[in-house]
C-alpha cells in the first residue's frame, strides 16, 4: 500500500527579497522613464515610446514575482518530491530524492550536521533561522548533500513510519 503526504511551506520573505523587489522597482522606473525618452529622441520610435515602457514595467514584474514562493512536498513511501511554487501560478521542480539514497533526517540545529561534511545544500522551508527546521541528509551527485524542511508532523510522521531507525525526532 502506498503512503501519500503533502505539505504546502511559504517561504517567508527576507531581507534578500526585500531589497530585490525595491531595486526591481526602482529599476522599472527609471528604466521607463528611459524608454520614452529614448522612443521620443528617435522620430522612428515615436509612437513606439508607450510600448517599451510598458515592456520594462511587466519584465519588472514577472521578475519581482520571482520572490514569492511556495514549497509543495510530495512524499510517496519515502520518496521526497519538491516544487517551487511562484506567485501561486508557475510551479517548477526543485528536488527529488528517493528514499534508498536518504541517509538520516535530524533537527537542522543538530550537533551532528556540524561535524558532517555537506556538498551541496538545498532550502525549502519557510525561514532560515526557524528552529522547527530539519536536515536530509543524502547521498546527492557531488556526494553527501543536504535538503532543509519544515517540521510538519505529517511529514515527519510519514518518513518515520517508512524509516524507523533513519528519522531523529527532537525530545
Amino acid at each position: 500500500m502506498e503512503q501519500i503526504t503533502e505539505c504546502i511551506a511559504k517561504k517567508d520573505p527576507d531581507k534578500m527579497d526585500v531589497i530585490k523587489k525595491t531595486g526591481v522597482v526602482v529599476l522599472a522606473f527609471f528604466g521607463a522613464i528611459l524608454a520614452m525618452m529614448i522612443a521620443a529622441s528617435v522620430p522612428i520610435l515615436n509612437s513606439m515610446g508607450l510600448f517599451f515602457a510598458a515592456a520594462v514595467v511587466y519584465i519588472a514584474y514577472r521578475f519581482a514575482q520571482t520572490t514569492d514562493i511556495e514549497f509543495e512536498y510530495c512524499i510517496v513511501n519515502g520518496d521526497i518530491d519538491i516544487d517551487r511554487i511562484f506567485a501561486k501560478k508557475r510551479r517548477k521542480r526543485y528536488i527529488s530524492v528517493t528514499a534508498d539514497r536518504i541517509e538520516k533526517v535530524v533537527p537542522a540545529e543538530s550537533e551532528e550536521l556540524n561535524s558532517t561534511e555537506v556538498k551541496k545544500t538545498y532550502f525549502a522551508a519557510r525561514s532560515k533561522t526557524d528552529d522547527t527546521n530539519y536536515a536530509v541528509l543524502y547521498r546527492g551527485k557531488t556526494g553527501l548533500e543536504k535538503l532543509i524542511i519544515v517540521d510538519d508532523d505529517k511529514t515527519l510522521l510519514h518518513l518515520q513510519t517508512v524509516m524507523p531507525r533513519k528519522v531523529q525526532r527532537r525530545v
